[in-house]
């Protein structure tokens, strides 16, 4: 529209309307401001497209700083500091108790979450035991029957040798000595008893059928 105002209406012309005459230079006018506000729009689109692409791009390090401020501040006032508001941060309050049914419904979340997930603790670990049958197989029967059959052999004859005959010394029984009996206020010399030798045992002489016998001393 604007081009055809430009090249086809004549410079200086003007149109009669219901609201007075508009001349063609007005008409331009008109248009190209309007075009201009448009285009401005335009341009700020474009901009902000390309800052929003820039601000996604640093996104993650302007994260990092600004958990790395937010530290600073809170350990140097402190996790529970009502200075912290001041900066935007919410100081740390106290953990609301839970009531008899809220921890009930916690402990019920916690054993379904584990059943879904498949994740047992070590007291319900130990209740999972083998319980099927057990086939074992040995080489002990080939053992024993190797040890019976060599305990099985031919027993060795041993000579029986014949008795002969056997001299024994005995010794003499010692009789007892009786002690002499002394009395009040006197002393008596009291003699050993003696004692009985016993004789020598006879030498044994080889008898002509393999026994033993006795020689006179």
């Amino acid at each position: 529209m604007l081009q055809g105002m430009q090249t086809v209406l004549p410079t200086g012309s003007a149109v009669s309307t219901v609201n007075g005459s508009l001349t063609q230079a007005s008409m331009v006018s008109d248009l190209q401001s309007m075009m201009q506000a448009y285009q401005i729009v335009d341009d700020e689109d474009v901009a902000l497209k390309e800052a929003r692409r820039s601000l996604k791009a640093s996104q993650a390090g302007y994260r990092e700083e600004y958990l790395r401020l937010k530290a600073v501040i809170t350990a140097f006032f402190g996790a529970s500091s009502p200075q912290l508001a001041k900066f935007g941060l919410k100081p740390k309050g106290k953990a609301k108790p839970l009531t008899v049914p809220q921890k009930l419904a916690r402990t019920v979340r916690a054993n379904k979450t584990r059943e879904i997930r498949g994740t047992l603790g070590s007291v319900a670990k130990l209740g999972k035991k083998y319980t099927g049958p057990v086939n074992i197989t040995t080489d002990l029967g080939s053992t024993a029957s190797s040890a019976a059959s060599s305990s099985k052999q031919t027993p060795v004859a041993v000579p029986a040798q014949q008795p002969g005959p056997v001299s024994m010394a005995v010794a003499a029984p010692v009789s007892p000595v009786a002690a002499p009996v002394v009395a009040h206020g006197t002393t008596a010399a009291v003699s050993a008893p003696a004692q009985a030798v016993a004789p020598s045992p006879a030498p044994v002489v080889p008898g002509a059928q393999g026994g033993t016998t006795p020689q006179s001393a």
